[in-house]
């Protein structure tokens, strides 16, 4: 017969894998479209294609191609993300006549034609567009002629034909899942749900020892708790003047790169400080490890709780940087709470590794201050995803942290929900779960030798 842990282990391993299948579904559904330009001209014309999710039109994601002399047709295809919600098509600089006989996107069996969606009021600048039934003819006045489309009615409409295979897809997945749920009795095996009854029972002593932490991290300083604020703030000030000011880094659609790099950088700064935190909590309180009835398991949340007062100022302040800028966030920014929480689960699942590891080995808490350096590099906080290409998106999208930091600019900036990002939210919470069931295995199998070593 096998084992419950094992049994345990089996589950989470399968459940692991059906994450990353339904993952890479949703790349596959949803992730790329095609952009297709069919036209003409009466004289050789620079055609440019560009998408956006966020009209921060750049060369990175754009296309060129030539709109041929009249007779001939060119047409032209691009892949773009799922999240390109704008297209903006530019033409040269010569005054000229490009008759566009086709702009349509599309996704597996699915086409919708885009010059439907031009109208009156689409976004024109040197340039006008006549309606011609079949087809549409734009005429350029001036310099830098273009107009922008507007994707979001059209993709609407194309996601009601793939949304019905990928939910189909996923709810494959999810079928295997519940059965080899009830096949395990993964209920009756999920032991570490005491957890959550030691810090309800402990609820007021975590608290206290939270603020207390909190209180005494600064108090041998003159200034105190006033130093928790100023690093951060100074560390912002000192990227964005080496990247906004000295590589003279470019905005983000309507928003200027300090306002895109705080949203980013905030929730990095509160996962870095946390974790360490967490990595050193049962040496320095190693005076209640040794207690036999201290439960040494709220010993991590303690810690983060104490980064998270830290957390929720610079939320505020981030808030009032964006006011001051006039860039008010939307709705969005409410959902600022979950990521809050997917956070606090990301850290707390690693830190009860990284904790267990060190009263054996002290130097591991300096390897995962360099672990935490090199991670900043690796999630686009500080640089665009886009800088990279759109087929190697889905590396970054494995790290945990980059559906946070995402998260953080969607409530911010391009107010999105997270419920948009389905695929991205399951396997999030999937490897959460996962490293939780690992670290908590072994927190459970040291935590017995960590008073003969503390």
């Amino acid at each position: 017969m096998m084992s419950k842990k094992k049994k345990l282990i089996t589950f989470l391993c399968i459940l692991f894998i059906n994450l990353i299948a339904a993952f890479s579904m949703y790349q596959m559904v949803f992730s790329n479209a095609a952009l297709t330009l069919r036209s003409a001209s009466e004289k050789n014309t620079l055609i440019q294609l560009f998408y956006s999710k966020d009209k921060s039109f750049s060369e990175a994601e754009s296309l060129k191609t030539e709109a041929l002399q009249t007779g001939i047709v060119n047409t032209t295809n691009v892949t773009v993300s799922s999240d390109s919600q704008y297209i903006r098509v530019d033409f040269g600089d010569e005054k000229s006549e490009v008759v566009i006989e086709g702009l349509s996107v599309s996704k597996l069996n699915a086409n919708v034609d885009l010059l439907d969606y031009i109208t009156e009021k689409t976004k024109k600048h040197n340039c006008k567009i006549v309606d011609n039934q079949s087809s549409v003819t734009v005429l350029t006045t001036g310099e830098d002629p273009y107009f922008i489309i507007d994707l979001k009615k059209p993709i609407s409409s194309l996601m009601q034909d793939t949304l019905m295979i990928f939910w189909g897809l996923i709810t494959a997945v999810l079928c295997v899942v519940a059965d080899v749920l009830m096949w395990f009795g993964i209920v009756r095996n999920l032991k570490d749900i005491s957890l959550i009854k030691e810090v309800k029972e402990n609820r007021k002593l975590i608290w206290s020892l939270s603020k207390n932490d909190f209180k005494t991290k600064y108090s041998g300083s003159y200034f105190g708790i006033f130093w928790a604020f100023v690093q951060p703030i100074v560390t912002i000030l000192i990227y964005v003047f080496v990247f906004q000011v000295g590589f003279k880094a470019a905005p983000e659609g309507d928003y200027p790169y300090v306002l895109w790099l705080i949203a980013g950088i905030i929730p990095w700064f509160f996962f870095v400080e946390s974790l360490i935190n967490a990595t050193n909590c049962l040496l320095e309180y190693s005076y209640l490890v040794k207690k036999v009835v201290f439960k040494i398991s709220v010993l991590p949340i303690v810690k983060i709780i104490s980064s998270l007062f830290i957390h929720l100022f610079f939320i505020a302040f981030a808030l009032l940087i964006y006011v001051l800028n006039g860039k008010i966030p939307q709705i969005q920014i409410i959902q600022i709470g979950y990521y809050c929480i997917c956070m606090i689960a990301l850290v707390l699942s690693i830190s009860y590794f990284t904790a267990s590891i060190v009263p054996f080995f002290k130097d591991f808490s300096q390897i995962v201050s360099i672990l935490t350096q090199i991670g900043m590099w690796l999630i686009p906080i500080m640089w665009n995803k886009n800088m990279l290409a759109q087929q190697f998106h889905w590396i970054l999208k494995l790290n945990p942290m980059y559906y946070v930091v995402d998260g953080y600019r969607d409530s911010f900036i391009y107010g999105i929900w997270f419920w948009e990002k389905p695929a991205q939210t399951l396997y999030f919470w999937g490897a959460v779960i996962v490293i939780y069931a690992v670290s908590m295995t072994v927190f459970k199998k040291l935590k017995v030798h960590f008073s003969d070593v503390l």
